[in-house]
């Protein structure tokens, strides 16, 4: 099945306003190998942990990005995210390194969420990147932004990559590696 989120819905205020989530659901009959290839190594993985989780696929679309997100749900699947989802990048490495060696394609990455951990991550990171955007053009300067984890700043250069006014520059070393935008000359 892919789940594409058409609308994430508001909650409202004190249930004034709300709107419900819209989401289209599709049978997939042609799976790609890249995902199928993770599927096989999580679920691997998941027999070592002896836990029982599900994986689905999720299309997350923000608008200018589109990501296929593997997802983990289960009773202990929270432990898999860790300190600041260190242990959920680090599941995510080792699962792509599998598939680049077993595909030898390093193009046909994959992400993995847990109970909607990357996904709200995601969500966050694409309103930050709107937010700075206008800051950047208003103020016709240059905007560094805090420090972020290489996942971080990638999906930040992603969001601007095709952008006709402003580019994305990664400054710094280890944990003060951030993203600064400048306007195009």
């Amino acid at each position: 099945m892919e789940i594409k989120v058409i609308n994430r819905g508001k909650s409202g205020l004190l249930g004034f306003g709300n709107e419900q989530a819209k989401v289209k659901v599709e049978k997939k009959t042609d799976i790609p190998e890249n995902i199928h290839n993770a599927y096989e190594i999580i679920r691997t993985i998941l027999k070592h942990f002896d836990s029982e989780m599900k994986i689905t696929t999720k299309v997350i679309n923000n608008g200018k990005i589109s990501d296929t997100i593997l997802s983990l749900d289960g009773d202990d699947a929270a432990l898999i995210i860790g300190r600041r989802g260190e242990t959920l990048r680090s599941l995510q490495y080792i699962v792509n390194l599998m598939i680049q060696k077993k595909l030898n394609n390093r193009d046909q990455l994959i992400s993995l969420d847990v109970e909607g951990y990357v996904e709200k991550k995601l969500t966050h990171l694409f309103q930050l990147s709107k937010r700075t955007e206008t800051k950047v053009i208003k103020s016709n300067k240059n905007v560094s932004m805090e420090p972020m984890s290489a996942f971080e700043r990638r999906y930040v250069h992603r969001y601007f990559s095709d952008h006709n006014k402003i580019i994305s520059e990664s400054e710094d070393f280890g944990r003060d590696r951030h993203v600064v935008l400048k306007l195009k000359n």
